[in-house]
């Protein structure tokens, strides 16, 4: 089965925090979604340290190691949630477009072919 990776937005996380869920996050969350439900794909939504209420302090290299991190998680649990490693689309909003650039980049260097 086909998965969709998102890598969201500083503005687009679909989290609960200070009370609520922004108004950003929920169209967000909706797009993901109708991804999941018009292709009949898995979906995964990431979140980023240091920003809204996640621990630790926002950078590059931590943007690069929560992306590595979620590929990682994706490929690792294929087999249990039936995910087709070669079937895996990265994509992203605002900030989120340079780390889904980045996941691709990295995960095409360890997978060629």
């Amino acid at each position: 089965m086909p998965t969709v990776v998102f890598f969201a937005g500083t503005g687009l996380h679909p989290w609960v925090y200070n009370g609520g869920v922004s108004e950003e996050g929920r169209h967000g969350l909706a797009w993901v979604l109708q991804l999941v439900n018009q292709f009949h794909c898995n979906g995964l939504i990431t979140s980023y340290r240091g920003i809204h209420d996640q621990a630790g302090t926002p950078s590059q290299t931590g943007l690069q190691l929560d992306a590595d991190a979620a590929i990682q998680y994706v490929t690792e649990q294929s087999a249990q949630l039936g995910i087709d490693r070669h079937r895996i689309v990265v994509t992203g909003y605002e900030v989120g477009a340079a780390v889904a650039i980045h996941a691709a980049h990295a995960t095409a260097a360890r997978w060629p072919g």
